[in-house]
């Protein structure tokens, strides 16, 4: 590049400052200047934080290789005093004298131009390098929450270090500049009061990036290895395996099973050990293999959660109480010891069904855990310990603000064969209460056929609150049939503590309850299916069968803050227990051994109205 020298008259007391400078982009047009010729373009110039126009004027004929400007006087004072919050990516401010100038464009190349003192009112060019404009509009305003207020810029070398780091304002942050010659861009979300609930990180590209999200164009496995957690729960204070156990044997991996004659498939399931629905009110929809069973093919696992194909395994959700870091997670890292004693590692893993970016929670393992038998049986197999072990991409979960925590180590006791064990069914682990957001809800293409099912998506303004319950396995009617919106009353209660120290329970939605004159109300259960199906009736409905239920709230903060609890009272009159995907169906097959549904419990809430306890990881480097 050819040399550039500023020589400025600028007669103002202690304008240059001592020390590098990085020259400070400003996009203002009402005191920048450009040179026709040589199509360059010189922003403003800060003195102490307040905007100053600097008009140079180029001096022709200089020696081959450098350009020089003078400033002819009578700096003019465009704005007052500016936040220094306002300052964009690729300038700093010399400390001495609080000294900001512009980034140099150079037919049509924003330098990072870094200056040195020549004598005290003349500045030389000694380094510079191609700036890459970064456009993070729709990342900003699609996935970041609206508690983030500030964004730090933070710049990284190839060797590891910190080069620049420059807390600016949400909107500067939109589109700004940084050195095409970094290694590593982290933006560090800020609330206002400083508090870090997440980052997104990527490489310069180009001279021109805009930040999105991947996925067009990859398989449903590769979408589900990125490193995206976008306002996922942390389910309590601290990195812990919450709960984990056999869900079900045999039913994954089947052969036989066709996707272009689904009824052809049902002898092949049946004899597997799994169960074939009787299906009515599917109107004009055409019946998935999904829609009869939860039995599954070992192409259909390998396409989510790809090699090495399986045959008859059984499954086992791992909930987790951080996000899984998902690029470092498979089956080899969970280590499964049986009753006998003997262990086995499972065969693959991922978050499937969990495919929303804020689900990442649940990790889902599958491989051959136990079996169907008597726990009186000498051959009876069931896990009794599960845990993460070691192995070539240790496991990692997002913890707060975005940092990263090693799952190595953890584990639980298992609570034995979900089929004979008295009150082993499917329960619920968490419960958080917080104020309704749609950000995260959603998941990587091809993976939204059940989206949006967020509570404003279905209830409109009256989701003012999201109660959202943590599953430990799959949580439907019978084990296929999908869970309806209008369910709550036949599956859940929320209880309420009022000042009395009275326990008030919410017996239906729909319905209003005052208490301690606060109103407060179910509106119905949500993170199903998507609007617009019929519901009533319809064995097809299609929903997400995932670990996440929201149970959706409305009415005053105060009385939201006193829920204490949820329900499930599986066995008492007028409701219905839960089944894991191991379950009957509708149709249960002579002979067949199903998993029990679930036992009657309570969880506590934790109250997040405030603090959402939330993380976002947004990690678009190419993996």
């Amino acid at each position: 590049m050819k040399q550039i020298k500023l020589f400025s008259l600028l007669m103002i007391p202690g304008f240059w400052g001592a020390g590098d400078i990085v020259l400070a982009k400003h996009q203002t047009a009402a005191c920048s200047t450009a040179d026709s010729e040589l199509n360059l373009t010189i922003g403003c110039i800060d003195v102490g934080g307040a905007k100053y126009q600097a008009a140079l004027e180029f001096l022709p004929k200089q020696p081959e290789g450098s350009y020089i400007w003078t400033y002819p006087g009578g700096a003019k004072k465009i704005s007052a005093i500016l936040n220094p919050l306002s300052n964009e990516q690729c300038g700093t401010m010399d400390k001495q004298s609080l000294i900001h100038l512009p980034c140099v464009n150079v037919a049509g190349s924003v330098m990072d131009a870094k200056l040195f003192p020549l004598t005290s009112s003349s500045w030389k060019l000694y380094s510079s390098s191609v700036m890459t404009t970064v456009d993070a509009t729709s990342m900003l305003q699609d996935h970041v929450t609206a508690n983030v207020t500030k964004i730090r810029i933070v710049g990284w070398d190839t060797q590891g270090n910190v080069v620049s780091s420059k807390i600016v304002r949400r909107a500067a942050a939109a589109n700004f500049s940084v050195p095409m010659n970094w290694a590593k861009v982290e933006l560090l979300l800020l609330t206002e009061a400083d508090k870090q609930i997440g980052k997104i990180i990527f490489d310069p590209d180009g001279t021109d990036m805009t930040l999105t999200l991947p996925g067009a164009g990859q398989s449903a496995y590769q979408v589900m290895k990125q490193d995206i957690v976008i306002n996922a729960d942390l389910w309590v204070q601290g990195p812990i395996m919450m709960a984990a156990g056999l869900g079900f044997t045999n039913i994954i991996g089947i052969n036989g099973i066709d996707t272009t004659d689904v009824p052809a498939s049902e002898p092949a399931v049946i004899d597997a050990g799994g169960t074939w629905q009787t299906l009515s009110g599917c109107g004009d929809i055409i019946p998935a293999v999904g829609n009869y069973t939860t039995a599954v093919s070992p192409q259909m696992v390998e396409g989510l959660w790809g090699p090495p194909a399986v045959s008859y395994t059984g499954g086992m959700p791992i909930e987790f109480s951080y996000p899984v870091l998902l690029s470092t997670a498979q089956g080899t890292d969970i280590l499964v010891t049986l009753n006998d004693g003997s262990s086995v590692l499972a065969d693959v893993g991922a978050s499937s069904p969990n495919s929303d970016y804020n689900e990442r929670a649940s990790f889902v393992v599958f491989g051959q855990f136990g079996n169907r038998l008597e726990l009186d049986d000498p051959e009876v197999l069931y896990p009794t310990k599960i845990e993460v072990v070691e192995d070539d991409t240790p496991m990692m979960l997002v913890g707060p603000g975005g940092s990263l925590v090693s799952a190595v180590g953890m584990s639980v006791d298992a609570p034995g064969s979900p089929y004979k064990t008295l009150g082993n069914g499917p329960r619920l682990t968490g419960a958080k209460l917080t104020v309704m957001s749609t950000v995260g809800d959603g998941g990587p293409p091809g993976l939204t056929a059940s989206t949006p099912n967020d509570g404003i998506a279905l209830y409109g303004a009256d989701a003012q609150y999201r109660l959202r319950v943590f599953t430990t396995g799959g949580y439907t009617p019978d084990g296929v049939t999908g869970l309806k919106p209008m369910d709550y009353d036949t599956y859940f209660r929320v209880q309420v503590k009022n000042d009395a120290g009275d326990l008030v329970a919410l017996l239906e939605s729909g319905k209003e309850y005052i208490i301690d004159g606060k109103p407060i109300e179910v509106v119905g259960l949500a993170e199903l299916g998507a609007p617009g199906q019929v519901v009533e009736g319809n064995d097809c409905y299609l929903e997400d069968k995932d670990n996440q239920i929201d149970i959706v709230l409305k009415g005053d903060v105060e009385v939201m803050r006193k829920i204490v609890a949820v329900d499930v009272p599986s066995t008492e009159a007028g409701y219905k227990p839960f089944y894991n995907p191991g379950g009957p169906g509708n149709t249960p097959a002579d002979g067949v051994t199903y998993t029990q549904g679930s036992p009657n419990h309570t969880v506590e809430v934790l109250q997040a109205i405030d603090d959402p306890m939330a993380v976002t990881y947004i990690d678009l480097r190419p993996q």
